[in-house]
C-alpha cells in the first residue's frame, strides 16, 4: 500500500509536470472534470483537442443511452400487449410486429363487444387504451424528432441556396 508521502510526491510531480507544459489552471480543471489524464497531454493545443474529442463523444453516448431506454420501453410495451393478446385468446408469434398485435387485440375487443361479452371487457378495454396511448406517445416523439430534423435540413438548404 502506498504511503501518504509517496502519494503526495506523485501529486506534486504531476502538478510540476503540468506547469512545465504550460497548461493553464482552467485547462487542467477541464481535463480533470472530463476524466482525462492530465499527464497524457503535452501542450494547450493537445489538451484542447482532447477536451474537444471528449465533448464530441459525450452526446453520442447520451444518444445511445436514450436509444437504449427507448428500446427497453418498446420491449416492455411489446411484452404487455402480447400478454393482453394472450389473455384475450389471441395466438401471437415471437416475430409479430407490435402494430399487428394492436390490430389483433382491437379486433378481438370489438368481436367480444358485439357478441355481448361483458365479463371483464372493461378491464381489457382499459388496458388496451393504456397500452395504445403509451405506444402513440413513444412513437410520436420519434416522429416529432424526425419532422424537426427534416424541417432543419430544409431551412439549412434554403439558406445555403440563397447565399
Amino acid at each position: 500500500m502506498p504511503s501518504i508521502l509517496s502519494i503526495s510526491s506523485y501529486l506534486a510531480g504531476s502538478v510540476s509536470l503540468t506547469k512545465n507544459r504550460g497548461l493553464s489552471q482552467d485547462t487542467i480543471n477541464k481535463l480533470i472534470a472530463l476524466g482525462i489524464d492530465v499527464t497524457s497531454v503535452h501542450s494547450e493545443t493537445e489538451a484542447k483537442n482532447a477536451i474537444d474529442k471528449k465533448n464530441a463523444d459525450t452526446p453520442v453516448k447520451e444518444t445511445q443511452e436514450k436509444k437504449s431506454n427507448l428500446s427497453t420501453r418498446e420491449e416492455k410495451l411489446l411484452r404487455d400487449i402480447k400478454t393482453l393478446a394472450r389473455q384475450l385468446g389471441i395466438q401471437v408469434k415471437d416475430n409479430d410486429k407490435i402494430e399487428h398485435i394492436f390490430t389483433l387485440v382491437e379486433n378481438r375487443l370489438e368481436e367480444l363487444s358485439e357478441v355481448g361479452y361483458n365479463s371483464g371487457l372493461n378491464i381489457f378495454q382499459s388496458e388496451y387504451e393504456r397500452l395504445k396511448s403509451l405506444f402513440n406517445n413513444l412513437f410520436a416523439n420519434d416522429s416529432g424528432i424526425l419532422s424537426a430534423m427534416d424541417l432543419m435540413s430544409k431551412v439549412n438548404s434554403a439558406s445555403f441556396i440563397s447565399k
